[in-house]
């Protein structure tokens, strides 16, 4: 398989500027340049996915966990490793920064789910779940079901993240 090499630089820096700029496109997947990588074993909300809240009042918790993505590849040391194709053409791939499994990070923060067929991020997700964090702090529909539900019309569509 091919490998793919990302490295993220600190804003303003020399290399930033002649390196593609990766950015979070949701909860699991990133952004380089014109390629979108989606992280392997994981599925996280939709960005227009709602969840509620442990009083059960909705938040956006798609937008969330893109949000938590995108503090997770800040700084230096992205590395992606294609391990497949998807059904869109989008590279799927295991990434860490600096050494740390990026889909690991995303489940037990409790903002992605383990989708792998062997349960390799099951006991991060367990972690999460009787720690409440993410998603897991209130109920959600599983990002798999909400999109089954909530088909794409057209192209896709950039929501309005709110203030943070």
């Amino acid at each position: 398989m091919p490998c793919i090499v990302l490295l993220a630089f600190l804003a303003g820096s020399l290399a930033s500027r002649a390196q593609p700029r990766v950015q979070a496109a949701d909860g699991d997947s990133l952004r380089l340049g014109g390629q979108r990588i989606r992280l392997s074993g994981i599925d996280a909300p939709e960005l227009h996915q709602t969840c509620q809240n442990d009083k059960g009042k909705p938040y956006p918790c798609g937008v969330l966990a893109k949000r938590q993505l995108e503090r997770t590849i800040k700084g230096p040391g992205l590395k992606c490793e294609t391990v497949a194709t998807d059904r869109y053409g989008r590279s799927v791939a295991a990434c860490t920064v600096n050494g740390r499994d990026l889909s690991d990070v995303m489940v037990r923060s409790g903002w992605a789910l383990d989708t792998t067929r062997d349960g390799v991020y099951l006991a991060a997700e367990a972690e999460a779940r009787r720690a409440r964090r993410g998603m897991w702090a209130g109920t959600f529909e599983e990002p798999a079901d909400w999109r089954l539900r909530n088909p794409r019309e057209g192209p896709p569509l950039r929501p309005r993240l709110p203030r943070r």
